[in-house]
């Protein structure tokens, strides 16, 4: 197995942090929140849409994420991300 730099942590890094440089703050804001609201973990998701806010993800994105997670997590429907992700997208205040 070939030895992925990207994810060989400094001393002071852990494994995640040294392979999110590859994203964007925000990328990494938007990863967070997703995880943090999939955990459904209060604080947590409260300290996510606060780093969220700060690298400019606004409210209305922030809904359509945990409505994707949420569809997500029911997601014995039988119905694909993709599907889940243009229902959303469709349902958005900004779209119409």
């Amino acid at each position: 197995m070939e030895n992925n730099s990207c994810c060989a942590p400094s001393t002071t890094e852990t494994a995640a942090t040294a392979c999110c440089s590859v994203f964007t703050d925000r990328e990494q804001a938007l990863i967070a929140l997703a995880g943090a609201i999939a955990l459904n973990k209060g604080d947590l998701v409260k300290q996510a849409i606060m780093a969220a806010k700060q690298v400019g993800v606004n409210n209305e994105q922030i809904g359509l994420i945990s409505e994707v997670v949420t569809k997500m997590q029911d997601a014995g429907t039988g119905v694909s991300i993709e599907e889940m992700a243009a229902q959303s997208s469709a349902s958005s205040q900004c779209c119409r």
